[in-house]
């Protein structure tokens, strides 16, 4: 999660600040990461920390809830081959 993130991240506020009209353009966006990439990477921690991991985590468990109540409903133990 925190790999994707390190690329999601620095996407999500370029789109945020061309959408905001802080960017003339995308390569404008993309001119000022390679200037200064860590003004991209303030908020990487609590971004990180608060949303991406807690999400991952509800998905991942809602899943494994789903994917186990139609095994119980299905009486299996495994998924069968296709």
């Amino acid at each position: 999660e925190i790999a994707g993130s390190c690329l999601r991240l620095p996407m999500e506020v370029s789109k945020l600040r061309l959408q905001l009209g802080l960017y003339r353009n995308t390569q404008h966006a993309v001119q000022e990461f390679f200037r200064s990439p860590r003004c991209f990477y303030g908020n990487f921690v609590p971004q990180t920390l608060c949303h991406d991991c807690v999400y991952s985590a509800c998905s991942w468990f809602i899943f494994e809830s789903c994917r186990q109540q139609l095994f119980a409903s299905r009486e299996m133990a495994e998924l069968a081959p296709h």
